[in-house]
């Protein structure tokens, strides 16, 4: 603005200057006029370099504001700038050390991929091992599972033998405790023989049959074994009369046995009465063959002694054993056989006395060894059953 007031001082002088020209000649208004036009036309061009200096000079006024503004933000700048530097200059350190740990995790890298990959074949031969042991593992244990299987049957098949041992072993042991006990009590026969030779044998058995036989009128019946009541009452008196003077010696053998073989109960002592009989030493006498034993009842001691009888001789020995034992016996005739019966279980219990083996010898052990009543009398009804008997209690 400053610049401009000279100029306009000039401009009002000269517009002084021209006017006292032109009113004091007429040259000169033509002149002024000219220069009027002149002036207003610089007059009109100064209005419009005023406006366009107004226009600069708010630009100007902006371009200081504005350089104000930049000059701070360059401050700004600088100070951000500086902290920039300052913060490069520590991330540079940091970068020269990252970079450093970096080439030190690259080599520990290339390292640890050196033992990676000697590690990876080391694995696959591993796992190739592991393949083959696992094919070798299942191999085995197909062969355990085989071995297993064929250890199972053979403890099986142990078990069945070491059980059939046991069970031989048993019946060795009782078939030898049973052969023991028939040879202990063989020496009760002796016993009996000598009773044969004694003065009251002879007289209160011996001569007491004849004339039993006689007065009852029963030598037909004996000779035809056709017995009925008749023997059966005769054959049960000689075992009351046999017991009256023999007893103690049967008790003697019963004891003998039952101290090897004792029963618990009233069915095992019947069972073993019945095995401790057919245990000694007797034969079944054929008619017309072992004469005379074959026609004549014996008395139970005879028996004993002779060890030859029919089947009357070996019923009434078999019922003076129970009846020592202290059961109820009968002595039963069927048609042309003797036996008899105990009362067991509560009822009349039939036994066969007369179980012999072709070749005539005695019993075996492994027979009597496991006899029992149920076994006698189911032989005596196999023979006899529904046929018409009778029967005297001893």
């Amino acid at each position: 603005m400053r610049s401009y007031v000279p100029l306009l001082v000039l401009i009002l002088a000269s517009f002084a200057i021209l006017y006292l020209a032109l009113t004091s000649n007429p040259d000169l208004k033509a002149s002024y006029d000219s220069l009027k036009k002149e002036h207003e036309k610089l007059l009109s061009e100064y209005k419009k370099l005023n406006s366009t200096y107004n226009d600069l000079k708010r630009e100007h006024e902006n371009a200081l504001n504005e350089l104000k503004e930049l000059k701070a933000s360059y401050e700004s700048l600088r100070k951000e700038h500086e902290k920039l530097l300052s913060s490069y200059n520590a991330l540079n350190s940091s970068y020269s050390a990252l970079r450093k740990e970096h080439e030190a995790t690259l080599s520990e890298l290339r390292t640890l991929r050196s033992e990676y990959e000697s590690l990876a074949r080391r694995y696959n031969e591993l796992q190739e091992d592991f393949g083959a042991l696992k094919r070798e593992h299942e191999n085995t244990l197909n062969e355990l599972r085989n071995l297993r299987s064929e250890y199972d049957d053979l403890m099986s098949r142990y078990n069945k033998l070491q059980g059939d041992y046991n069970d031989l072993l048993n019946a060795y042991n009782l078939l030898k405790g049973y052969h023991s006990s028939a040879k202990q009590v063989r020496w009760y026969e002796k016993v009996a023989y000598e009773k044969l030779s004694t003065n009251w044998f002879k007289t209160e058995l011996a001569l007491w049959r004849s004339w039993y036989i006689l007065k009852s009128d029963l030598r037909v019946l004996l000779l035809s074994d056709d017995y009925g009541q008749a023997g059966a009452t005769m054959f049960a008196e000689m075992v009351r009369r046999d017991l009256s003077y023999n007893s103690d010696l049967y008790r003697g053998i019963i004891h003998e046995w039952l101290r090897d073989h004792p029963a618990r109960n009233e069915v095992e002592l019947a069972n073993e009465i019945a095995r401790l009989f057919y245990s000694l030493d007797h034969k079944y006498a054929y008619p017309g063959v072992d004469e005379p034993n074959a026609g004549l009842p014996l008395f139970p001691v005879e028996l004993l002694a002779y060890n030859l009888g029919d089947c009357e001789d070996h019923a009434m020995l078999l019922a003076a054993l129970y009846k020592t034992a202290g059961f109820r016996v009968r002595m039963i005739t069927v048609p042309r056989h003797a036996a008899l019966q105990i009362y067991l279980d509560g009822r009349w219990r039939f036994l066969e006395a007369t179980i012999h083996f072709d070749d005539g010898g005695d019993a075996p052990c492994s027979f009597y060894s496991s006899l029992t009543v149920d076994y006698l009398e189911r032989t005596f009804l196999n023979g006899y059953s529904g046929v018409t008997y009778y029967y005297d209690e001893v």
